[in-house]
């Protein structure tokens, strides 16, 4: 847990890895901020999606590269 920048409130971090990239979902209950991060630097929803986006494109690559 954290605190809140922007309210002072109590946070949780939900860390996930998306293709090789480690990401935190940051989450206040208090005043409802939602902030992806990776490492210190926001970054934005679009950027998430796009992040999202490569390492499923590059996942489905993979595996009809290794198919007969």
């Amino acid at each position: 847990m954290g605190t809140c920048e922007r309210c002072g409130g109590n946070t949780v971090d939900l860390p996930t890895k998306v293709g090789d990239q480690d990401l935190v979902l940051r989450r206040c209950a208090t005043c409802d901020l939602r902030q992806w991060r990776r490492g210190d630097e926001v970054i934005d929803l679009t950027t998430v999606l796009d992040l999202t986006a490569e390492a499923h494109a590059s996942r489905g690559a993979k595996r009809s590269s290794t198919r007969p």
